[in-house]
């Protein structure tokens, strides 16, 4: 995904240590965390879309305080993950539902 900004505006994120990589990664994190959370794209495409496994993106959602909107093969797939690295926390959403958690 490229970004396209007024000269001036990059002038001002380059001087804040931003190139157009990293504004890029930022903004398909920014992009894929907001159309998850609207429920337009599942945990996985959203995933995808940030350029991060499930699991990293989980962790990427549990940074902003965000719990994930989790449909049934992708909990299935956490489930497994998480048990297998024996993580000890693992907040979960269902869309509709209450918040849960693995441990």
């Amino acid at each position: 995904m490229e970004v396209h900004c007024p000269e001036a505006l990059y002038k001002t994120l380059r001087a804040a240590n931003f190139d157009k990589d990293m504004l890029s990664q930022q903004a398909r994190f920014g992009l894929a965390v907001r159309l998850h959370g609207n429920h337009r794209l599942s945990l996985g495409k959203a995933a995808e879309l940030a350029g991060l496994s499930i699991i990293q993106f989980v962790d990427l959602l549990r940074t902003l305080l965000i719990a994930p909107v989790v449909r049934l093969p992708e909990m299935v797939l956490l489930v497994s993950v998480a048990l297998a690295a024996s993580m000890y926390y693992l907040p979960l959403a269902a869309p509709g539902r209450q918040t849960f958690y693995l441990l």
